[in-house]
C-alpha cells in the first residue's frame, strides 16, 4: 500500500509531467516571485482539479476558486491580477479586458487548454484611450 501511495506521488507526476500540475504551479511561483504575498491574489475561474495539484506544487501560493462570470468584475477592480484559466471561462471578458491580458504561460492538463494570464489595470486604461 505504501509503495502504490509513494509511486502515484511521486513517481508518476515525475515521469509523466504533461499530466502533472508541477511545471504550472513552478511557472506559477516564478509570477509571483516579486509581489508581497498580500498581493498574491491568482484566480482560477473552473479549472477542475487541476487546482489541487496547483496547490500542491506550488509552496505556499494557493489558487482562489472563481466563478467565470465573477471573473470580468474582479479583473476591472484590481490593479494587477493572475489569472489560470481555460478559454472557455474567458468568454465573459469584454474586448478591451482582453486587452489588458498579457499570457505568461500556456499548458494542456486535465484535458483543458489552461493559460497562466496576466491582467494589468495600467494596460487597462491604456486600451481604453
Amino acid at each position: 500500500m505504501i509503495l502504490v501511495l509513494f509511486a502515484s506521488t511521486f513517481v508518476y507526476p515525475a515521469l509523466n509531467p504533461a499530466k502533472s500540475g508541477r511545471v504550472l504551479a513552478v511557472e506559477l511561483s516564478a509570477a509571483v516571485a516579486d509581489a508581497p504575498a498580500a498581493d498574491r491574489r491568482i484566480l482560477a475561474p473552473d479549472i477542475g482539479n487541476v487546482i489541487q495539484s496547483v496547490n500542491f506544487y506550488s509552496d505556499g501560493i494557493y489558487l482562489e476558486l472563481v466563478e467565470a462570470d465573477e471573473l470580468a468584475a474582479i479583473v476591472e477592480s484590481d490593479a494587477e491580477i493572475l489569472v489560470v484559466a481555460h478559454e472557455a471561462a474567458l468568454t465573459s471578458l469584454e474586448p478591451q479586458h482582453r486587452e489588458g491580458m498579457q499570457i505568461l504561460y500556456s499548458t494542456r492538463l486535465s484535458r483543458r487548454d489552461l493559460q497562466l494570464l496576466r491582467f494589468s489595470l495600467g494596460a487597462l486604461e491604456v486600451a481604453e484611450r
